[in-house]
């Protein structure tokens, strides 16, 4: 009977120490996926972040060589400073202050050679400052440079009775309907040539309507067509304005874009 009592005790010991070891089925394990075999199982990826999104020593740096390279030193130096302010302990920073230096002395020779162009331009010596033009130029063949100092040789030239234009044919109505607008309007159109010996660039034409006391009622300005007027081309124009009751006449006048009026012939 003993050895039964020790059977009876130890039997309900050993059941339970095999279900806490495989476990109950119906009861699902934190941290284990309840799937068949058959079903795929998808995980998420991480998404590594563009590139293009980020900006290293290494783009400022190509980018502000490719700029002053194509002689756009303003360009260049905003992006060599980005460079030296956001990395300054690149070993890049060394290289970049030597195209800095490099940069400015050349935008520091070019303002000086400006102030005298327009030393000379406003003395009435424009041919000195022409001259000061072309060598400028010549060495520094930069777009947004040849743009500015091309304006101001052109002013020169008007100056000097260098630049002509001559209106082929022109009229004006106040009485024409607009089915755009509208309205009447004062429409103002003709031809113009250039008979200068030189391309012109950036003219204007203006509409100055004038009532019976000679007082300006409207002035309106427009550019030209075409953006380059070369030597003998001719350029059709047309300004439409509002209709004014006490309308007298209308001139017409060519100027360039900073308002220096050119002769007519």
């Amino acid at each position: 009977m003993p050895h039964n009592n020790i059977a009876e005790k130890i039997l309900p010991i050993t059941l339970l120490l095999i279900m806490s070891i495989t476990g109950c089925h119906n009861q699902k394990t934190h941290g284990i996926i309840d799937r068949s075999p058959s079903e795929t199982i998808h995980t998420p990826t991480l998404r590594k972040k563009s590139s293009s999104n980020i900006r290293s020593a290494k783009y400022y740096f190509q980018l502000g060589k490719q700029k002053m390279e194509n002689k756009q030193y303003e360009t260049s130096n905003f992006y060599l400073k980005k460079l030296i302010d956001q990395f300054p302990n690149s070993p890049l920073v060394s290289e970049t202050q030597t195209y800095l230096t490099h940069n400015n002395e050349i935008l520091s020779e070019i303002k000086d050679m400006l102030g005298r162009i327009k030393r000379y331009q406003e003395t009435g010596r424009y041919e000195e400052s022409n001259r000061f033009i072309d060598f400028l130029s010549t060495k520094h063949p930069y777009p947004d440079l040849i743009e500015k100092i091309r304006e101001i040789k052109q002013e020169n030239l008007v100056r000097q009775g260098l630049i002509t234009l001559k209106i082929l044919e022109w009229d004006w109505s106040d009485r024409e309907y607009s089915f755009e607008y509208q309205r009447r309007n004062t429409i103002t159109k003709g031809k113009v040539k250039n008979i200068s010996n030189t391309s012109l660039a950036g003219i204007e034409v203006a509409a100055i309507i004038y009532d019976q006391k000679r007082h300006i009622i409207s002035r309106k300005v427009l550019p030209l067509a075409d953006a380059i007027l070369l030597p003998n081309q001719i350029c059709n124009f047309e300004i439409v304005d509002n209709r004014y009751a006490n309308t007298d006449y209308v001139e017409v006048e060519f100027r360039t874009r900073n308002g220096l009026v050119i002769p007519l012939k």
